[in-house]
């Protein structure tokens, strides 16, 4: 008759300490609001993150705001719904229809009732707030052909005309009332720059099909978007009265020589996208996010729509083939591995089966070998191996269980659970085999 007795103990319960190497960012996933997608478009000092989401069948899109772990569905004026921006404070605003098919109109929200900033006769999109809530975005009568970039202000709201021309749109302001946007001029687009009534042409990065479009502005005035001509669309950053050429990520195949940079945090950290994929620019220097997260997720992230001066992202791509919205938070600090381990059944005997759970993930896959005597006294492992990896993107409990051959007398089994950060929790199992 075989006998064995198991021990579960915190014998070698230890972290194993590691190098990320380039992994810089624990990766959030937002999820949605019930449907099959989210879009993060912007994010406040506190981390508050906002944008649009799928709300589920026979409901449509959404405005959300994403704030301690929640996504909260911030309603509509009637139909659809999307939030553009918010401020230091947690005010939001966006566009909404005012019916299933109605009109768009701009609003502001403080997270319930939607504040309708458009008159009833026009059409608005509120794109950027400040912190003493003054709002811009585009809008014009209904029966105008094309929208002009307004400012909203103490109930207020006021059209204006950037460069002379009649159309455009603002899509940024800072504190010291500084705007940005595009208007039209003879050829396509030109970013600007507006404040007091006085307009800045931003200029070009040359060509003869030179076009130019300002997405945001930081608290010292330094502008970003994109600029475009017959050879190519790059990013660009506008400071000291100068457009500097961003460049883009080496080609790949994809929408090659392409870039657009969507902010800019105070510390002049620059996120956007090229070729497809979400990237960062610090000094002029452009890397790839998805270089900087776990290799082993199954997350895609094509665009980065946000930063704050904690160096917080927010970022647009695809998990498991879902379009999803994602927070990247630096300083990477990897999740706790819980590691358990239960005897199961014995097969033969001279082998058991051992199965047990991983928790709080993500769990890249769990090794472990078998010690005659209790690893660390001097003796050798006479077995051991790999298990299969676990799901990706397992952010909850895995389970797994392994067979391993034994000896008599005193068996010790260390599984040991690798996590897709790189950090690791061993546990050792005995078993007396007589």
């Amino acid at each position: 008759m075989n006998r064995f007795a198991c021990l579960i103990a915190p014998i070698l319960l230890s972290a194993a300490s590691s190098a990320f190497a380039a992994v810089q960012y624990t990766v959030v996933d937002l999820g949605t609001l019930g449907g099959q997608y989210s879009y993060a478009i912007a994010i406040n000092a506190a981390g508050q993150i906002v944008g649009n989401s799928d709300a589920g069948p026979n409901v449509g899109e959404h405005a959300f705001l994403y704030s301690n772990g929640v996504m909260k569905d911030l309603g509509t004026l009637g139909g659809i719904s999307e939030a553009w921006a918010i401020d230091s404070s947690g005010v939001v605003v966006g566009d909404s229809a005012v019916s299933p098919s109605g009109d768009i109109h701009a609003f502001f929200t403080r997270g319930s009732n939607m504040s309708d900033i458009t008159a009833a006769d026009s059409r608005g999109y509120a794109r950027g707030i400040n912190s003493h809530g003054e709002i811009v975005g585009e809008g014009a009568l209904n029966t105008g052909l094309y929208d002009k970039p307004f400012f909203y202000s103490n109930a207020t709201l006021t059209y204006f005309e950037p460069l002379g021309q009649t159309y455009g749109a603002a899509n940024a302001i800072n504190d010291a009332g500084q705007i940005v946007g595009y208007t039209g001029i003879a050829g396509g687009e030109r970013a600007f720059l507006y404040q007091n009534g006085v307009s800045t042409d931003l200029g070009t990065l040359g060509g003869t099909w030179a076009r130019t479009v300002a997405y945001a502005i930081n608290q010292a005035g330094a502008v970003v978007g994109w600029a475009m001509n017959e050879q190519f669309q790059h990013a660009f950053l506008y400071e000291n009265g100068q457009m500097q050429d961003l460049g883009a990520l080496p080609p790949d195949g994809h929408n090659t020589n392409y870039s657009e940079a969507f902010a800019i945090n105070d510390r002049g950290v620059i996120v956007g996208d090229s070729n497809l994929h979400a990237v960062r620019w610090v000094n002029g220097t452009i890397s790839d996010l998805n270089q900087m997260i776990p290799p082993d997720f199954a997350i895609y992230l094509t665009e980065a729509t946000g930063i704050n001066d904690s160096g917080e992202i927010i970022c647009n791509g695809f998990v498991n083939g879902h379009a999803h919205a994602f927070l990247l938070v630096p300083g990477v600090t990897p999740p706790a591995l819980g590691v358990q381990g239960s005897l199961h059944r014995v097969n033969t005997r001279r082998h058991a089966m051992i199965q047990g759970i991983t928790t709080n993930g993500p769990v890249k896959n769990v090794t472990f070998h078998v010690g005659r005597v209790m690893p660390g006294h001097g003796t050798a492992s006479h077995s051991g191996g790999t298990k299969v990896e676990h799901p990706r993107y397992a952010n909850g409990t895995s389970s797994w269980s392994l067979a391993t051959a034994l000896k008599p007398g005193r068996n010790y089994v260390t599984i040991t659970a690798h996590g897709s950060y790189g950090d690791s929790r061993p546990i050792t199992v005995e078993i007396i085999q007589k």
